[in-house]
């Protein structure tokens, strides 16, 4: 988490709430733009030797770090009928696919 003006770092039930809906709402809004992107986009470099699918393998250690650091043991369990990303974003995070709905 940064600690930037106005991300202080707070402890306690309410920062772990406040924490957990701005990671609810950066997952959802990752995956509408997820859904709109195609294989080759994915595989695509957006800097000198990344990808799109590089870019996201980093976003899962992030997550669970900063989802650790407010205090929560883990992240909420997942939804029944949630969209998911690409079978490749998860396979190249190193974590396991999550089976089909």
């Amino acid at each position: 988490m940064s600690d930037s003006p106005g991300n202080e770092r707070q402890s306690g039930p309410d920062s772990v709430a406040a924490l957990r809906d701005r990671l609810e709402r950066s997952r959802a809004a990752l995956l509408e733009t997820l859904a709109t992107l195609t294989e080759s986009d994915f595989a695509s470099e957006i800097e000198e030797g990344r990808s799109v699918l590089d870019l996201l393998a980093e976003l899962a250690p992030a997550e669970l770090a900063a989802s650790t650091d407010a205090g929560a043991a883990a992240p909420p369990p997942g939804r029944p009928g949630a969209p998911r990303g690409p079978p490749g974003v998860t396979a190249h995070a190193g974590a396991p696919p999550r089976p089909p709905a």
